[in-house]
């Protein structure tokens, strides 16, 4: 969010907040009915933006894989859990309004999805 104010978009990348490989290793392995794909591109698929220093701290660490095992979830814990592991800021953008979250508060968030 600071660097979006003084920065503008110069700087920022765009994540997947579950790395691609492990989505795509998923529509992969699973049953390939209309149910299951949606199931997995509605928990796993989310937008996130970082800046340039932060998507290198996840590349060093997390680039294609999670801190946790793989679950289809739309769970905050898991969907979050590179972030939360690398304990970056984790804001929510509803309507125009963020909201910065922490440890605790990031839970709420699931009611959310």
């Amino acid at each position: 969010m600071e660097h979006y104010k003084k920065n503008g978009i110069k700087g920022l990348r765009h994540e997947h907040a579950v790395p691609q490989k492990i989505i795509v290793e998923q529509l992969m392995i699973s049953e390939k009915t209309e149910a299951t794909i949606f199931s997995i591109l509605d928990n796993l698929v989310h937008a996130v933006i970082v800046t340039q220093d932060e998507a290198t701290k996840l590349d060093q660490k997390w680039k294609s894989t999670m801190p946790l095992d793989i679950e289809i979830t739309n769970e905050v814990s898991f969907i979050f859990a590179r972030y939360i592991d690398l304990k970056m800021a984790i804001y929510y953008v509803e309507n125009g309004n963020p909201k910065k979250l922490v440890k605790k508060p990031v839970n709420v968030l699931s009611s959310y999805f």
